[in-house]
């Protein structure tokens, strides 16, 4: 789905995964068609889903996302709609 982190054209190896999904993090985390940054920073509806997965409270969402941003954000956090239409990947 759009809403959804962009796809790599590969498939994730057992002995590169680590490497490949901490990348993959990075690259999603910092695209800004992913953490939408205008005035307010607004985050994916899939951090509001799996909150337990990523700290539990929009702080911990925060936190986590700002430990693979190069350039850090502040709160408040909003949530986005998800866009379940099919991406084009």
């Amino acid at each position: 789905a759009k809403g959804c982190p962009p796809l790599e054209p590969f498939a994730y190896r057992p002995n590169l995964l680590e490497s490949q999904l901490e990348a993959q993090t990075r690259k999603a985390i910092n695209d800004p068609a992913f953490i939408r940054v205008n005035g307010k920073t607004e985050v994916s509806q899939i951090f509001n889903w799996y909150g337990k997965d990523f700290g539990g409270s929009k702080e911990g969402v925060l936190k986590f996302i700002n430990s693979y941003r190069t350039s850090k954000l502040k709160g408040p956090l909003d949530f986005y709609e998800y866009d379940w239409a099919p991406n084009s990947q």
